[in-house]
């Protein structure tokens, strides 16, 4: 997925590429396989892997698209809609189709491999230099979790999960005016701006002192870096499946499972082991999963909302029968998550796989057989709202 990849990194993170030239790629699974798009808060937390909803972050940047008119793998439509839509936000485009060609593909034109090397590619990305203290930008990312920084600024939290975040930033003279959208908590790198030349700054509206440090701006509880989610976030650090020795087998069935897909779609180790050796330097250092374990047995940060009792998980007042929970709560300064299910309903957790491109739930999810049952976000305080969810 280089293509796809260059596109998802360029429009993510634009704050650290001069340029971009992807080769073959394309803009989303829904575009290049027509599925339909998740809904609620399924397409909040898979919002970042839609390219096209991102894709102004690329105004002030550089792109040149290759892809060859016979590929079979990557449908040349993905490259000339691309090409369309970001001819409609920077003039620094340009475009190469070859004729004939599929989607690996050489010649006589770069010394190299054409489809990688195309000479108008590497020379528009040669002679492109970042900025890398833009003074005026206009930065949107799906969340924290994501893509959290624009350069000197950096979003901590954000108001709401249910929504994009955007900084703008507009220089006048030494002087510079940001303004903020769904952003709860803001760092600001002023030693970065002051290195730039600039004198006074305002945050929405408000003066902010250049003290030559990191200026935090906004309320340091709740969710914070390194504690945001969506629930995939537990498997952003190193890990550890944890289950009770003297509980059900299945559970360390499962995290045996968990490991072997890991090791084989993540080329990585999983760490797996008991409850009973969790250590404190296990804690210190490893986000753990737990598996299986009651969820009032276990100490988070926070309240915890479920609660396993008899053949319902319980959320508050609503019980689910016959149902299985995943979700993630802070816990010891990172994030922690636990998956059970109620008693002869074990076969529900292997319906979940983390470890896929097109896999990612929300904070938190209850299915049964039947399907979903209740799933979305955590408030910005890791309170349960219906609001930013279903089925509660």
């Amino acid at each position: 997925m280089g293509g796809h990849g260059t596109w998802q990194m360029s429009t993510l993170f634009p704050g650290r590429f001069a340029s971009a030239g992807p080769s073959a790629g394309w803009a989303s699974f829904y575009t290049y396989t027509g599925e339909a798009r998740p809904q609620g808060p399924f397409a909040r937390s898979q919002a970042s892997s839609d390219t096209n909803a991102y894709l102004t972050n690329l105004a002030r940047r550089s792109v040149f698209i290759v892809h060859g008119d016979a590929d079979d793998n990557v449908p040349v439509r993905e490259a000339r809609d691309l090409f369309a839509a970001v001819s409609e936000i920077t003039d620094d485009i340009g475009y190469h189709e070859q004729p004939g060609a599929g989607h690996w593909w050489n010649g006589d034109a770069a010394p190299g491999t054409d489809c990688l090397e195309w000479p108008d590619l590497w020379d528009r990305i040669l002679d492109r230099r970042l900025d890398t203290t833009e003074l005026d930008f206009d930065f949107v990312t799906p969340g924290p979790f994501v893509s959290p920084s624009h350069q000197w600024a950096t979003i901590h939290a954000v108001d709401t999960p249910l929504d994009d975040a955007r900084l703008t930033a507009a220089s006048d003279g030494t002087a510079v005016a940001l303004t903020t959208d769904n952003v709860r908590t803001l760092a600001i790198d002023t030693a970065a701006l002051q290195s730039a030349g600039v004198t006074a700054l305002t945050v929405d509206d408000e003066a902010v002192e250049l003290t030559g440090g990191e200026v935090v701006i906004g309320p340091t509880d709740g969710k914070q870096p390194g504690q945001q989610g969506p629930f995939n976030e537990v498997y952003a650090s190193p890990w550890c499946w944890v289950y009770e020795d003297a509980g059900p087998p299945v559970y360390r069935d499962l995290a045996g499972w968990l490991a072997s897909n890991w090791a084989v779609i993540g080329n990585g180790y999983g760490c797996a082991l008991a409850l009973e050796q969790v250590t404190p330097w296990i804690e210190a250092n490893y986000a753990l999963v737990y598996l299986g374990v009651p969820p009032q047995l276990i100490e988070f940060d926070v309240a915890n909302p479920f609660e396993l009792a008899g053949s319902s998980i319980r959320v508050e007042d609503r019980a689910y029968d016959d149902a299985a929970v995943a979700y993630a709560l802070p816990q010891g300064g990172r994030l922690a998550a636990n998956i059970v299910a109620t008693d002869g309903n074990e076969h529900l957790l292997f319906r979940i796989m983390p470890f896929t491109s097109r896999f990612a739930l929300p904070d938190f999810l209850v299915w049964s057989d039947a399907g979903g049952a209740a799933g979305g976000f955590f408030d910005a305080t890791w309170a349960l709202d219906p609001s930013l969810g279903f089925g509660l």
